[in-house]
């Protein structure tokens, strides 16, 4: 079934809509992790009278093994063995939670299908591995229960049941984590292993553990017989350093701000650190380490896996939150859960168009001959370099993003072919071409060979500058090559500052399309974002924690989503748009640098011919 547009202002009512505008998690790749037929109303009561099912028979079976280990020792010899053998046995006949919104708080807790299978897959390739290192996360969302399940339950059992067993959790906050030791409400991760302890029978446990306040400290549980300990600490440099752990956890590592410099310390004191978090965009720590090079095992655990959830309860809890809550909460969605977000206006599912029919035949939405070609270019070297090649529909009054580039460490002379279409046996002086191109890049350079030259090229300030990459200013050296770049310098040349460009591009982004093939396609390495995700996650510096008090003016972080955002602001600087409900157009003054006959709607030859002898741009 095709997705529709989610739009986050109407809760639909039909049962097909209120399955079809789910979000669901996707992979890298873009694919979906779970079946959309999952959400079926057929289905969901199938898995949830199988689950029914399993509760009834292991309440029975919890019943009938706590009657008779009262009076049987070697039968709870073998129910204790058992457990040391597993811990989704453990959990299941011998674990509660405490929810204290429901009626009744106190609830035995049986896992659910995938709960169980994410138990014994974590102990299998988790617990046994202990001699390797592994970096383990689960992106979750909430009604999961991986804070019951993963954090209080699991490491419960190998605390009890794993001789030499030493785990640290981490928050951004030691509160959450132990709130008064013994007194610890179930509010915390440690309050909540205390409960859990106390609802274990009394044979089950070493004497003291649950009332010896020499056992019973803030942020640490020490076992009496095998010396285990769980030990909690707040985020920091210092984070376990100076120990070493057999686990280590990290609980909403994505809302932290210190969770980088925590993962830095704790890397040198454990060998296994698993890490359960909602995500909170791609531009932080944990979303860093989550979608970068570094060797991990990602788990995605949705609430669709709760057999006793379906769409009905989650458009009751979307009632409740924004888009960017649902996106965290909910949804494990990187993109949509950014806080902040300078362009909050933009949406995939409505910009980002695979397939156009003309005449009745169907293609790749892509490059169009048959409209104007431009080229954004926002110049660095240490920084990237990021190239937007953008397409003006002037009968629609809309704007498609084509392709895009993103760069570091190469001079501006390097950039050349991406521009014209061709890789120069000689340089100019006669000398041979001096770079290599990889796959990819390749690629992309034989696309633009068979597409039009950029009517115009906007480009940053910088490329106007003599830098110590190169004698001559970039914008000096591409005319060499037949490629003339308009500078626009610091956005004021062109009809204003950065705060009126980002007012043009936001006015555009309901009529911005961008082809396909730009929502996975990372040329220049797979830590480059994607034009898509430059949109999503170009967010505001955040002032709230501004210890002096005064007001600054708002900027937006400078990461690496905002280059591709630059080049776009400087084409749309000299836009005069209206919010897109008006109907007239307030017209413009001709661009500097272009020819007045470029200004009809109709196409003609590019102004930029490859091989063209131009003089340089006059430097103001």
């Amino acid at each position: 079934m095709p997705v529709t547009s989610f739009d986050p202002d109407a809760i639909p009512t039909t049962p097909e809509d209120r399955i079809l505008r789910i979000p669901l998690p996707k992979r890298v790749d873009g694919s979906l992790v779970y079946d959309r037929a999952m959400l079926a109303a057929a289905e969901r009561q199938i898995v949830s009278k199988a689950h029914e099912a399993k509760v009834h028979e292991t309440l029975k079976m919890r019943a009938v093994l706590l009657r008779e280990c009262e009076r049987d020792y070697d039968l709870r010899l073998k129910v204790q063995e058992q457990c040391r053998r597993s811990p989704a046995f453990f959990i299941n006949h011998f674990g509660f939670s405490y929810d204290d919104r429901e009626e009744d708080p106190v609830t035995p807790l049986i896992l659910f299908d995938k709960q169980e299978q994410g138990v014994t897959e974590w102990y299998e390739n988790y617990v046994k591995e202990h001699t390797k290192r592994v970096t383990w996360i689960d992106e979750k969302s909430r009604a999961w229960g991986w804070t019951w399940v993963a954090a209080v339950m699991s490491r419960l059992w190998a605390f009890l049941y794993i001789n030499g067993w030493t785990v640290l959790y981490g928050n951004d906050k030691l509160e959450k984590l132990d709130d008064g030791g013994l007194k610890a409400t179930h509010q915390t991760t440690f309050g909540k292993i205390r409960f859990a302890m106390r609802s274990l029978p009394s044979w089950m446990l070493p004497p003291g553990l649950i009332d010896d306040e020499r056992l019973n400290k803030i942020g640490l549980i020490k076992h009496p017989l095998n010396n285990n300990m769980l030990k909690a600490d707040f985020y920091s440099t210092n984070f376990g350093r100076g120990d070493r752990y057999s686990d280590v956890v990290c609980d909403e590592a994505a809302s932290s701000q210190n969770f980088g410099a925590a993962e830095t310390s704790f890397k040198q004191t454990t060998r296994r650190v698993h890490i359960g978090t909602t995500p909170r965009g791609r531009d932080n720590d944990f979303g860093r380490l989550r979608w970068g090079a570094q060797k991990k095992y990602v788990r995605t655990l949705h609430w669709l896996d709760n057999p006793k959830l379906g769409p009905d309860w989650y458009w009751e809890q979307r009632e409740h939150y924004t888009r960017a809550q649902a996106a965290q909460e909910l949804d494990i969605d990187y993109d949509q859960s950014v806080s902040l977000r300078v362009f909050p206006n933009f949406d995939r599912s409505k910009a980002v168009r695979q397939w156009v029919e003309v005449d009745g035949v169907r293609s790749r939405f892509d490059y169009d001959p048959r409209l104007p070609l431009y080229l954004a270019v926002d110049p660095g070297f240490d920084d990237p370099f990021a190239f937007v090649w953008i397409q003006e529909n002037r009968l629609e009054r809309g704007w498609r993003i084509v392709d895009h580039l993103q760069r570091s460490g190469r001079p501006g002379l390097f950039y050349v072919p991406f521009i014209t279409g061709e890789i120069p046996d000689v340089t100019n002086d006669g000398d041979q071409w001096p770079y290599e191109y990889s796959v990819d890049e390749k690629e992309m350079i034989a696309r633009h060979k068979e597409w039009d030259l950029p009517r115009e090229i906007v480009g940053g300030s910088d490329g106007g500058a003599v830098t110590v990459h190169a004698e001559k200013p970039m914008y000096e050296q591409w005319t060499e090559y037949g490629i003339r770049a308009v500078d626009c310098v610091s956005f004021a040349g062109r009809g204003g500052d950065k705060d009126d460009a980002i007012r043009m591009v936001e006015l555009a982004v309901p009529r911005i399309t961008i082809a396909g093939r730009l929502e996975t396609q990372r040329v220049g390495g797979p830590s480059v974002p994607t034009i898509v995700e430059c949109f999503e996650q170009y967010s505001w510096v955040d002032r709230s924690n501004n210890p002096s008090g005064r007001k600054t003016k708002r900027e937006p972080k400078h990461d690496v989503y905002c280059h591709a955002m630059d080049a776009v602001q400087m084409f749309f600087s000299d836009k005069d748009l209206e919010p897109i409900v008006q109907t007239v157009r307030k017209p413009r003054p001709p661009r500097a640098n272009m020819d007045p006959d470029s200004m009809l709607p109709k196409i003609e030859k590019p102004l930029l011919l490859h091989g063209q002898d131009i003089d340089p741009i006059a430097q103001e």
